[in-house]
């Protein structure tokens, strides 16, 4: 939009160079376009300018859902002011085409040249300038610095000042047009602001959703500056983060993953798969889930280039451990995980390989990356294409003593656990990327401080069940990773279905709650 724009203004003042002949239309008509185009590009470039305000300077999300969500309401905003911009160069050249008026080459970029009216005349000029600035800018955004690039869009705020000024104190009063138009751009000047700050005040808060303070301490701990998004995928999107002033990050090793804080307050877990050596920027990749719990779905539709992330530090729950052999399964998205570890092993002298599955080969982010590793120990194995692997194979013809590293949906994890429980000469190490709730049987949850007793339904977390009772209780990733939510069980057998508990942790009659269920009818724990 924004190169279309200034290319609309390169050809519109390049018309100037050998002089600007007014065919066609009588003085009055140039001059009845003049100040309606003037008019109506004020109106827009206000409306352009205060919606931007809105957009960057956080509006309610409830609020922008209600309008299409922020990802709408930013393609308006960009289409509102490239029409803006259009019609201010309809008024200009239509200016040059009014003799009265007396603009020409020099009015039109030295300011206060005019002879009747410089002031007005001045104002327009200085819009101009900074009118281009954002213009240019904004064509060159991904090649600008972001601090900059905000910085001098921000000039359209006084530009929108100066248009003002520049129509209040020229000849524009006398039309029809400017009535409304002025009238409408001062109360959107008043109005946008209160309008604003009355909705965020009038929503209501979703309680669950909102991180509790000892969350929020835990999570910022690092404050991240989104500086580039791809599409990897069909329905995957990549995110690159950076330090805002450009230092190096916090060190990760393979398998490591990183808490991020959603505008909603939500947290969220993802793996980072680029290069630990690679210290200035982290990557992630979040495939997008319409039946979720809303994560991912913010990710994809409220967050931009250039805005900032709070993030937690590396955390590894599972990590690359020496073994004399590897074989790494990887389920969709469940490759951000195992590309590291492969990138990590190759080159080494140590057997392995990787087997990377999916349900086509358009949902299959990261392909060339992960090819890139080593095209002789890698498969790719898209379902509509050659279907399912055959993991009781892949498992029977390991070596003993191979380390079998699997990351992917539930019913993958789970056939791979049965398979390697039958091979003890074989070590497992397993990630879900998605919890595994549903086992159709409920059970009862007593809360020995608490006093009371809740039920847990068959597609209900014990997090989600508890805090009906125990609104306080902590939760975050929802995925067993974060370790948030864990709870000491008094009585009664766990189903531990999380990545992050030890053996020991497990004996010791730890649990998370927010994937984890129960083998028996009850269970006690200590809330």
């Amino acid at each position: 939009m924004a190169s279309l724009a200034l290319f609309a203004v390169i050809a519109t003042l390049a018309a100037f160079v050998g002089g600007f002949d007014a065919p066609g239309l009588e003085p009055a008509a140039w001059r009845f376009v003049t100040c309606t185009s003037g008019s109506l590009a004020l109106g827009l470039l206000g409306l352009a300018t205060f919606g931007g305000i809105a957009l960057r300077g956080g509006l309610s999300d409830e609020v922008a859902r209600r309008f299409g969500g922020k990802a709408r309401l930013n393609k308006a905003h960009m289409v509102i002011a490239v029409f803006g911009v259009v019609l201010t160069l309809v008024h200009v050249t239509s200016a040059c085409a009014v003799a009265e008026l007396g603009i020409g080459w020099l009015q039109l970029f030295v300011p206060f040249t005019r002879v009747g009216g410089p002031l007005a005349q001045g104002l327009g000029v200085f819009a101009e300038y900074l009118l281009l600035a954002v213009l240019i800018t904004s064509a060159l955004r991904r090649r600008l610095p972001w601090k900059w690039w905000q910085r001098v869009h921000m000039l359209a705020v006084p530009l929108f000042g100066l248009a003002v000024a520049h129509t209040v104190l020229a000849e524009s009063w006398a039309t029809p047009m400017f009535t409304p138009a002025a009238m409408s751009a001062s109360a959107l000047l008043l109005t946008v602001p209160v309008l604003h700050w009355r909705a965020r005040r009038s929503l209501p808060r979703p309680v669950a959703a909102a991180p509790t303070p000892a969350q929020r301490a835990s999570t910022r701990q690092l404050s991240l500056l989104i500086s580039q998004m791809t599409w990897e995928a069909e329905g995957i999107m990549s995110l690159r983060l950076v330090a805002p002033n450009g230092v190096a990050l916090p060190p990760w090793s393979p398998g490591a993953h990183i808490e991020v804080a959603l505008p909603s307050g939500r947290v969220r877990n993802y793996s980072l798969y680029g290069d630990p050596r690679d210290r200035y920027c982290y990557r992630i990749a979040v495939l997008r889930q319409d039946a979720g719990q809303g994560g991912s779905q913010e990710m994809h539709e409220l967050l931009r280039v250039g805005r900032k992330l709070p993030v937690g530090l590396p955390r590894n729950a599972f990590p690359l451990r020496p073994a004399p052999s590897y074989l790494f399964l990887a389920g969709g998205i469940g490759i951000t995980a195992m590309l590291p570890m492969a990138r990590a092993i190759a080159g080494r002298g140590i057997p392995w390989r990787l087997i990377y599955s999916g349900r086509s080969r358009q949902r299959m982010a990261l392909i060339d990356a992960v090819l890139d590793v080593d095209r002789d120990r890698v498969r790719i194995l898209p379902e509509d294409e050659r279907g399912r692997p055959d993991l009781a194979t892949l498992i029977k013809v390991q070596l003993p003593g191979t380390a079998v590293y699997c990351c992917g949906p539930p019913s993958m994890v789970e056939r791979v656990t049965e398979l390697v429980g039958d091979r003890p000469d074989l070590s497992l190490h397993v990630e879900r990327f998605s919890p595994a709730l549903v086992d159709g049987e409920p059970f009862h949850v007593d809360l020995r401080r608490s006093g009371c007793s809740v039920k847990v339904g068959g597609q209900q977390s014990v997090l989600d069940a508890v805090r009906h009772v125990v609104p306080k209780v902590a939760g975050g990733c929802e995925q067993g990773i974060c370790g948030r939510c864990k709870a000491t069980v008094i009585s009664g057998v766990p189903d531990h279905r999380d990545s992050l508990l030890s053996a020991e942790e497990r004996e010791g009659g730890q649990m998370l709650l927010c994937v984890s269920r129960a083998r028996s009818e009850r269970l006690t724990l200590d809330l």
